[in-house]
């Protein structure tokens, strides 16, 4: 019986009948014969087939590598950026948007020599029309600066001066006398100046208040996608910025995220020339304007400086070929959304934005008015301006308004006689 335990169980203690004592264990090792005991070794073996023990003479499945985890975890970070970038801006038709274009999706495929001919072409004319975009902007803004605006300031403080001069009395007594026949060729720049009617010039700094406040708030969004988009996972390439939709999903060319070389040279090369030049030509075409010394001045001023705001968009159309056009309208910067549909309302949400939309609309307005205000309180071209020409220069403004003749009078009372009184004409000699 002893033997037969031994036989059946790898441990005595499970043994019918409890656990045997130690004498018993060795009096059963004793009587052991040799093939009893090779029986004994195989025992574990019973009732494992030949796969399972094949399965434990397979060598333990290689560990993976840090690097390759680090990878694996980097694709799958690029594929939840490409799937929650739902929040797409289409990039502006003009240069500065050609030079998004080149700069994240022409350029990197040219680092990897991934690119054709076309790419390499566009890089380089998109290049030359940026530099010449870059360099008329700002030498339209020196030469305003210096060959228009700088002098209308100086013709209107030497008209202020002289009208102080010979208009008042030292105790600052206005002197209507003095006005009217000491002051010269000034008076046509004084009475003619559109600080003289404050309500003509903030209606004209208003709308280029707006045009100007525009130009700003697109390149501070653009500030604003450039720093928040996601940044490139470090086992992806620069040409994965850039995400090519199937026609099934849109066919979009969608810039997913940015690398932080691209990203420098983004806001370096883009971001703050855009935003010097709209702010430069904001405020010198406020004082510009508020210096004209004539009322269609103004006027022709405000279309001037909307030409120099228009430089890119008209390089753009003229100089950069169709094809490029089409890829633009086509090519959008993607930001994830910070309130996905999921987890908010959409009727909410819709509701939200244009709640949002309709603030910023009313908060746009405000600061326009605001900022108008504060400038004419304190305006660079006459400082120390008391707004005191608007009464003096009436009649001067009346007389120039007023006409010889109104349309509905006839040609027959005179308006316009041939010759003066007293002269007489003279036959010709035949």
């Amino acid at each position: 019986m002893a033997e037969e335990r031994t036989l059946l169980f790898d441990d005595e203690s499970n043994a019918p009948g409890g656990a045997l004592s130690e004498r018993e264990k060795t009096d059963s090792r004793a009587r052991s014969t040799p093939a009893d005991q090779e029986q004994q070794e195989l025992q574990p073996m019973i009732g494992r087939g030949p796969l399972d023990r094949q399965k434990s003479e397979l060598p333990p499945p290689p560990a993976i590598s840090h690097k390759d985890m680090e990878h694996r975890k980097d694709m799958e970070e690029y594929e939840a950026i490409t799937r929650d970038g739902t929040v797409l801006t289409q990039l502006d038709g003009d240069v500065w948007g050609a030079m998004i274009c080149v700069l994240v999706k022409d350029f990197p495929d040219i680092i990897h020599n991934h690119f054709d001919q076309e790419q390499l072409l566009r890089l380089c004319f998109v290049a030359i029309v940026g530099l010449i975009n870059l360099g008329l902007q700002c030498a339209f803004l020196i030469w305003i600066g210096t060959f228009v605006m700088l002098p209308s300031i100086k013709i209107m403080q030497d008209a202020y001066q002289v009208y102080h001069k010979v208009a008042f009395t030292f105790d600052a007594t206005f002197d209507g006398t003095g006005f009217e026949d000491h002051i010269g060729s000034e008076k046509a720049d004084l009475c003619g100046s559109v600080l003289g009617n404050i309500a003509f010039l903030f209606a004209a700094l208003f709308l280029w208040m707006c045009r100007g406040a525009h130009e700003i708030s697109k390149c501070l969004k653009l500030r604003h996608i450039v720093n928040e988009i996601p940044m490139l996972p470090d086992s992806c390439d620069d040409k994965d910025q850039v995400y090519e939709q199937s026609p099934e999903e849109g066919g979009k060319i969608v810039i997913v995220c940015l690398g932080m070389c691209t990203r420098m040279v983004l806001i370096t090369i883009v971001v703050i020339p855009k935003i010097v030049i709209g702010v430069a030509l904001l405020l010198m075409g406020l004082i510009w304007l508020t210096a004209s010394n004539d009322y269609a001045d103004l006027i022709l001023n405000s279309l001037a400086l909307g030409f120099v705001l228009d430089v890119d968009s008209l390089l753009y159309e003229c100089f950069l070929p169709s094809r490029l056009h089409g890829d633009l309208k086509n090519m959008f910067l993607a930001l994830p959304d910070k309130h996905p549909s999921a987890f908010v309302d959409p009727e909410s949400k819709d509701q939200q934005a244009v709640v949002k939309e309709y603030m910023g609309a009313i908060g746009m307005i405000l600061m326009c008015i605001g900022l108008i205000a504060g400038f004419l309180m304190y305006q660079p071209i006459i400082p120390g301006f008391d707004w005191d020409i608007t009464k003096p220069c009436s009649g001067y403004i009346l007389e120039r308004q007023y006409p010889w003749c109104h349309f509905w009078e006839e040609p027959l009372m005179g308006c316009f006689p041939h010759g003066q009184e007293g002269s007489h004409a003279q036959p010709k000699d035949l």
